[in-house]
């Protein structure tokens, strides 16, 4: 394997050579010259790539469409001409619920994005970098120092990639809220006090500790879903006042102290919409901002309208139609669902994501955003991205979006090709789910973590056909653990669902079976249930160590504590299911109550009534119970 640079390469190497530093396999199949050329002229593509034997010629506008071009090479197209439909396409990266990833899975990932031809990466940090004046904030998380931070400024830097750092100035704070040194500036558990000269203090430490980091002068402060802004503390000091006025007041001030500081503040817009609504709902269509409301958002603020959520090109113009007189710089963030559990949802992702950046071109839209959100612990493998970040990257260069096209990118750069991603979206769609899976259904974690014998979902896991399902996604998972040209990282992913499926292919239907024996008086039944519970411990085990194992590949050490608790805490209590039914089939218990419950549908978060819920909230799923 080798890349020969040749022509006006100086800007290049130090890209080319990170990129097949962190990810060697990347290039594993090409072998020739690369002849690049800088293009101008009004007008012109942003990259051409050509091939005249076994030289390939590459005239490019910006580095980034360079590194575009090399992904375009590796896909072996290599007559492309594209032209990228907007200045700025970015990928937000969560690193702030649980999951901090290490600065070498941050660098690679950097060269994922590039090759897909993203110029920006926003690192989503709420409490996860370190402030001098603040011991307690990044406390015990995995905070980031600045040295780490600048040390990926430099990596994306050579990349083309503009990193801004995306943090929080109002709400998301929970994690740091809780100490004492944020007494005087809570208002919430999770919220600032705002009027409070603590907490622009505290925000003016925020914003100058990065500023000395990073080379953008664009950091995105946040402000989304502060939907108990002024109902705490601020309530009880200072009165009721408008949620709108609180949200402009607090804004103009951290405003102010980035333009001190020449940084130019970019926020989720949100909270414009939703303090304007009596339910809070950011996606009413009949709630809109007149005049005087938007001329209290000072013009350099940017405005990021975050919607991973519809399934129509008409929703998403609808909601773009009412941010027509806003004259800031205006962003689009759609999403990539790796967020709902362990299993990515592919269909999710490519159903909003057509219907949201189609929508985008018919509209005033100067960036568009991928996030990558990390909700309730950040359980799915980074690796499940990859067919998100190659679609929205087609869509930053008009190019072909597809799913073959997509596919094709897929292989190129991981050896996988779409419908081997697909295998792991399986594990949500249940016998009788809707493909593909816009509702979000996540039974793979509720089935994984509920109770044997509590059974809080056991109502959506009766069927025999499940256990059937889980095992033929065991096996086809098991096909591709080591079964491809892929880099390390795949194999011990697929390891680690194939171990998933396997605990579900025995889970899923226990807790129905063992109650039905329990009410049926049928005790050899349930000695036989209880005698099944040693390979599902074992099986569990095996699940935890699994997990741990990769997750120590790419992730900070802090966070792993949490779902050791998790599988650990599924673990124990298999083996105390099976000792409670041991304790009752000895007559040392005349009765199990748990299993004298009456089950319920589970429906304290969707409403839905087809049986299989949504619910990716660990404390929801383990128990009914104080935790």
């Amino acid at each position: 394997m080798a890349i020969r640079l040749s022509g006006e390469t100086r800007a290049l190497r130090e890209g080319v050579e990170n990129i097949l530093a962190y990810y060697p396999y990347a290039a594993r199949d090409f072998d020739g010259e690369i002849s690049a050329r800088r293009a101008g002229g009004e007008g012109a593509p942003s990259l051409k790539v050509h091939r005249s034997g076994a030289k390939i010629q590459v005239d490019y506008r910006r580095r980034c469409d360079f590194f575009r071009a090399l992904g375009c090479i590796l896909a072996r197209e290599e007559n492309a001409c594209e032209r990228a439909a907007y200045e700025k396409s970015g990928v937000m990266l969560d690193v702030s619920r649980d999951a901090a990833y290490t600065l070498a899975q941050l660098k690679e990932f950097l060269v994922w994005i590039a090759l897909c031809g993203f110029n920006a990466c926003y690192l989503y940090m709420e409490d996860t970098y370190r402030l001098e004046r603040y011991p307690y904030f990044g406390y015990l998380r995995g905070a980031y120092s600045l040295q780490e931070l600048k040390e990926l400024d430099d990596f994306a830097d050579s990349l083309d990639i503009e990193l801004i750092p995306c943090i929080q100035t109002l709400s998301h704070l929970g994690t740091t809220l809780k100490w004492d040194y944020a007494l005087p500036m809570r208002d919430t558990a999770a919220t600032l006090m705002v009027g409070c000269d603590e907490t622009y203090a505290f925000i003016r430490e925020m914003l100058s500790s990065l500023k000395g980091v990073f080379r953008t002068r664009r950091v995105h402060i946040g402000m989304d879903e502060a939907m108990d802004l002024g109902t705490g503390a601020y309530l009880r000091r200072q009165g009721f006042r408008p949620q709108f006025e609180l949200m402009t007041e607090h804004l103009g001030r951290v405003t102010q102290i980035a333009r001190e500081l020449g940084l130019v503040p970019i926020i989720w817009d949100d909270m414009f919409y939703r303090s304007k609504d009596p339910n809070l709902d950011y996606y009413n269509p009949d709630v809109t901002l007149d005049e005087n409301d938007i001329a209290r958002v000072p013009q350099e603020v940017q405005l990021a309208y975050w919607d991973y959520y519809h399934n129509t090109q008409a929703e998403y113009e609808c909601m773009l139609e009412k941010r027509k007189g806003f004259r800031q710089h205006l962003i689009f963030a759609g999403g990539i669902w790796k967020w709902n559990g362990w299993a990515p949802n592919y269909g999710k992702t490519f159903t909003t994501t057509h219907a949201a950046l189609q929508a985008c071109r018919n509209y005033r839209v100067d960036e568009i955003l991928a996030t990558l959100w990390a909700d309730d612990g950040g359980e799915a493998a980074l690796q499940t991205v990859w067919p998100g970040l190659v679609l929205f990257g087609q869509y930053a260069y008009g190019a072909n979006t597809d799913d073959g096209a997509i596919s094709r990118r897929c292989r190129a750069f991981t050896g996988l090709p779409l419908e081997g991603y697909r295998a792991l979206e399986e594990l949500d769609l249940l016998p009788g789910c809707e493909r593909p899976n816009t509702k979000i259904r996540n039974p793979s974690k509720y089935l994984l973590y509920q109770d044997l014998l509590l059974g809080a979902f056991d109502a959506c896991a009766g069927e025999a056909g499940i256990a059937a399902h889980y095992e033929r996604c065991a096996q086809r998972l098991e096909q591709l653990a080591g079964g491809g040209p892929y880099p390390p990282a795949f194999d011990r992913m697929f390891a680690l669902y194939t171990l998933l499926a396997r605990v579900l292919a025995e889970k899923s239907n226990y807790g129905a079976a063992v109650r039905a024996a329990y009410r049926n008086k049928d005790r050899e039944e349930l000695r036989a249930l209880c005698g099944a519970l040693d390979s599902l411990a074992q099986k569990a085990a095996a699940l935890h160590r699994a997990f741990v194992h990769m997750w120590c590949y790419g992730t900070k050490g802090a966070g792993l504590e949490v779902h050791d608790i998790r599988l650990g805490g599924l673990c124990g209590r298999i083996r105390t299911a099976q000792t409670r039914l041991t304790m009752f089939l000895n007559g040392e218990l005349d009765r199990l109550d748990e299993l004298e419950q009456e089950i319920l549908p589970f429906r304290q978060q969707s409403g839905e009534d087809d049986g299989c819920p949504v619910c990716n909230k660990y404390h929801l799923i383990a128990t009914q119970n104080l935790l």
